[in-house]
């Protein structure tokens, strides 16, 4: 997947201001543990192996190996927001969407990132990415300083969701591979 991925969606386009440890958008790991954080700005998410105040953990116990693909700010540099990245392995799709677990206007924000994975996933549609091989599921991700298992969102776009991109909506902090 990731070498089709890379086929149709192409490198960083950000490549001539990156200052990413990992230059390459596609970064391939078999670690227990995977911490994501979105820096906010002109930033990519940024992939560590050890928690530094990460919004996204990824547990991938069995050292399966993975592929996180940072989206937001290097694939994509239009000016439509998609998602922040792509984590998969061999049978499961995440697609990931942060958000700031601000005080107030939380609804909105969700609303915003229901956007977010709507573009993005109408936009691997028309680069002709197959996701039917794979568990599918798009994540809103709230930063929280607690472990938040993904569950099924409580927004009512998740049937809408389900039926047009066989994907599931929720809402956690937690990827479990």
């Amino acid at each position: 997947m990731e070498e089709f991925l890379r086929i149709r969606l192409g490198d960083c386009k950000y490549n001539h201001q990156s200052k990413c440890a990992h230059p390459s958008p596609y970064v391939i790991l078999d670690s227990p543990n995977i911490f994501i954080t979105d820096p906010g700005g002109e930033f990519p998410v940024k992939i560590a192996l050890e928690d530094h105040d990460a919004h996204l953990a990824v547990s991938n116990p069995n050292g399966t190996t993975v592929c996180v693909v940072k989206t937001d700010n290097c694939l994509f540099n239009d000016d439509t927001k998609k998602c922040d990245c792509f984590v998969f392995s061999n049978d499961k799709f995440y697609s990931v969407e942060i958000k700031e677990n601000s005080s107030g206007n939380r609804n909105k924000k969700r609303n915003k990132a229901v956007e977010q994975l709507t573009a993005t996933f109408e936009f691997l549609i028309r680069s002709g990415i197959d996701l039917s091989p794979y568990e599918v599921k798009a994540i809103i991700c709230f930063s929280r300083n607690d472990q938040y298992p993904i569950r099924a969102s409580s927004n009512s776009q998740r049937a809408i969701f389900q039926s047009r991109f066989n994907a599931s909506l929720e809402e956690g902090n937690v990827i479990t591979i």
